[in-house]
């Protein structure tokens, strides 16, 4: 089951070409990845455990982010 999308194996982002990724990498994070791991897919997953939680309140004002 190598095709399986829940198989590890399987990188549905693979077909994207490198250029590309790395892109659409920078137009997320800002700059570009440090190192291109194999599975492209493990490395948004990486990238997205790695992010805060956005706080879901409504009443609280959204933090000032500078640039």
């Amino acid at each position: 089951m190598p095709n399986d999308a829940r198989s590890p194996a399987f990188d549905s982002l693979a077909p994207i070409p490198p250029a590309d990724f790395v892109a659409a990498w920078r137009t997320i994070v800002g700059e570009p990845p440090a190192v291109l791991l194999p599975s492209r897919s493990e490395m948004i997953r990486i990238l997205f455990k790695s992010m805060p939680v956005a706080s879901a309140r409504i009443d609280e004002p959204a933090p000032c982010v500078s640039q």
